[in-house]
């Protein structure tokens, strides 16, 4: 059944056959598991009223189960009925303990309402509990909902002191800063780490680094490569098979650094191509930046260029690749073949951005500048064509 939930493409309809046929069989017709996976498969479907029916008759069965009541009020949620949360999760709040989920549903509903203050104060009663004081693990996860629920300021304000003397809270806060776009911020956050680095253990000394490394790499005029170098060599010395360290270095060394190294960046990206091999993958993205650090090689740029358009032959469901070929055909003087990718990679780019995402927004400009090269280009060889 998970399988059929979870195939993708989409399997819905078959998952929606089997279960209605399971459920005939007296042995899972009243059985919770069942109703909760008919739930589930409602909800993908976004026909939240029949996902409501059918987890509600699971609620009948085991009305007090953890599980069952969780989906049961994320769906309310998705569906925005917001008024039904806060009302039925008020009876759960006269019971001691009350569990942490309870305070961050309300908090998602009254968020969802408008009432951004109580929102806050939801959270900060989910704080204030003895499940989320002893467990790290939830007080962080609780404070990473604040960030989406009510903005990355009222969550770093109530890590309080703790960011003056917790490492691991300064890297929670270093994410949240990044988020929500705000480098400065993050990289202050981060100097403070880096002076406690002792703190911390071999695992969060490695997610220190990557965090780093990351942040100074995609500070945009803020951009520090050379720290963000340091600290993937250091990440590398640590995990030396890593492919998106491997991939990452290289990276920056072609795209970032200035002057770019393709020379150096070749060293890496040659590794990441040797051990995705060594681990029997075959890994796109890993070929798209060894073909685009070889197209920065005049020696290496043909290779390149054929390395990019098997990956884009393939259909690879990322921009980058039809950028980087794109950008290939115009250094080789073909501006005509690069229309027709450069055109895909800014499609997809801007179907992401429709989606909410803004990762590619640098990219995209690039591909506009490229496209518009390109165009302009052909035009000029169409025209000298004509002439002769």
């Amino acid at each position: 059944m998970n399988l059929l939930l979870s195939a993708r493409p989409s399997r819905l309809l078959e998952a929606e056959s089997f279960i209605r046929e399971s459920r005939q069989i007296p042995a899972f017709a009243q059985d919770p598991d069942w109703i909760l996976a008919e739930a589930g498969m409602w909800r993908q479907r976004g026909q939240y009223s029949k996902a409501l029916d059918s987890i509600r008759q699971a609620l009948k069965l085991l009305p007090d189960n953890p599980t069952i009541l969780n989906n049961y009020f994320d769906i309310l949620l998705i569906s925005r009925n917001f008024k039904a949360v806060l009302a039925e999760t008020a009876p759960l709040l006269t019971k001691e303990p009350v569990p942490v989920w309870v305070y961050q549903k309300r908090a998602t509903a009254l968020k969802g309402s408008g009432d951004k203050a109580g929102a806050l104060a939801e959270y900060q009663k989910a704080l204030a509990t003895d499940e989320a004081k002893e467990l790290e693990a939830v007080q962080k996860q609780l404070v990473a909902g604040m960030a989406q629920d009510i903005g990355v300021d009222d969550a770093i304000k109530a890590m309080g002191a703790r960011l003056d003397t917790d490492p691991t809270w300064q890297l929670l806060a270093v994410q949240l800063y990044q988020v929500d776009g705000r480098y400065q911020d993050a990289v202050n956050m981060l100097q403070k780490t880096e002076s406690m680095q002792s703190q911390l253990s071999d695992r969060d000394r490695k997610a220190y680094l990557r965090l780093a490394a990351s942040v100074y790499a995609t500070g945009g005029v803020t951009a520090q490569p050379q720290k963000a170098l340091d600290a993937y060599v250091k990440l590398l010395e640590a995990e030396p098979d890593s492919l998106d360290v491997l991939n990452n270095l290289a990276c920056l060394l072609v795209d970032t650094m200035r002057p770019s190294d393709p020379s150096r960046a070749f060293i890496y990206s040659q590794r990441a191509m040797d051990v995705m091999t060594r681990q029997g993958q075959l890994n796109p993205l890993i070929q798209d930046t060894h073909g685009w650090v070889m197209v920065n090689m005049p020696d290496r740029q043909v290779q390149g260029m054929n390395l990019l358009a098997e990956v884009a032959g393939r259909d690879a469901e990322f921009p980058d690749v039809y950028y980087h070929l794109g950008v290939a055909y115009l250094r080789v003087g073909e501006p005509q073949r690069a229309i027709a990718p450069l055109q895909k990679a800014r499609t997809m780019v801007e179907k992401a951005q429709e989606n909410g995402s803004r990762q590619y927004d640098e990219l995209k400009s690039q591909i506009n500048e490229a496209l518009t090269r390109a165009e302009a280009l052909a035009q000029q060889s169409d025209k000298s064509a004509l002439a002769r």
